[in-house]
This record gives structure tokens, C-alpha cells and sequence, in this order.
């Protein structure tokens, strides 16, 4: 359990699509997101080079974090020490099983915020599938919500700035 927590805890997955950490990780990542199946050596080819026009920066993990500590910020602004974020990424690590397992040693139930065009509306139904497969069960009564501001008013919350 979180130390300091008057109220029941209060845990939010933060989930995003993921990228590979490096040039020497771009392979890992394509074939994880083709299901499995290796890029062939020009899709490869392709893909290593769109990476290194951007100067093989990897960001969009650096970003999300950033987008996590934002939203756990204010929400300890609201609410000091009840929320705590946790960030889960489905094609590269931190992976989200990893994320809820780190809720559940925590003692927190899941909340899933999505900050990531993989899970919009339209794919709750993947989402929900990819949780089920994380051992997450969740109440269907509770919204799963493709944008933090509308997981922020559902929760009560009117001032987001992030």
C-alpha cells in the first residue's frame, strides 16, 4: 500500500502505444508490432531510416512520462498524495502487465487513462482484451476514458492545465 494515504488509494494506468529505445531496438519493436513477425529487410531498412532522419531520438517514452508525473501532479494538487500514476506501454517496456503489477504489489485497483490514439473508443473492446490478458478486471460501471480531462471531470476535478 502507498505510505502516507488517508483515502483509499487511488491508481491511474497511464498506457501508450510504445517505440523502440534505440537504433539496436528497432527490430524487437517492429516485429512486436506486426504481431510477431519479423520486418522483412527493407521494411527494416525503411523503418531504421525514418528513425535516423529524426536523429534516431526516441522521445515518445521520455514524453509520456512526462504526461504521467503532469497528470499525478495535478491531481495531488486536488488531492494531495491520493492518486498515483503508473505508465504501461503495449509494444515496448515499461509494458503494461509490468504497470499493473506494480498497482496490484501497491494495493491499488486499476483506473486506466489512455493518452494514446491506440486505445480511442472505437478499440475499448482491444483494450479491454489486452487488460483481461494483464489479469485486470475492470468494472464495467467505470468509464474507460481515451483522454486524462475527461478522466479528471469524471473524478470531480475542474482545473487541469496539463
Amino acid at each position: 500500500m502507498l505510505s502516507g494515504m488517508s483515502k483509499t488509494p487511488i491508481g491511474v494506468l497511464v498506457m501508450a502505444y510504445g517505440t523502440a529505445s534505440g537504433p539496436d531496438d528497432i527490430e524487437r519493436y517492429y516485429t512486436d508490432i506486426r504481431g510477431g513477425r519479423p520486418p522483412t529487410p527493407e521494411l527494416l531498412l525503411e523503418l531504421k531510416e525514418r528513425y535516423a532522419i529524426i536523429g534516431n531520438r526516441f522521445p515518445l517514452l521520455e514524453i509520456t512520462q512526462a504526461q504521467a508525473e503532469g497528470l499525478e501532479r495535478e491531481l495531488d494538487a486536488q488531492e494531495p498524495e491520493r492518486f498515483k500514476t503508473y505508465l504501461g506501454m503495449k509494444h515496448s517496456p515499461p509494458w503494461i502487465a509490468d504497470a499493473v503489477a506494480r498497482m496490484r504489489a501497491d494495493g491499488i485497483v486499476v483506473h486506466p487513462a489512455d493518452l494514446d490514439a491506440e486505445f480511442l473508443p472505437g478499440r475499448r473492446a482491444k483494450l479491454l482484451r489486452l487488460l483481461a490478458r494483464c489479469g485486470v478486471v475492470i468494472d464495467m460501471r467505470v468509464e474507460v476514458f481515451d483522454r486524462p480531462r475527461a478522466a479528471l471531470r469524471f473524478a470531480g476535478y475542474r482545473r487541469f492545465d496539463g
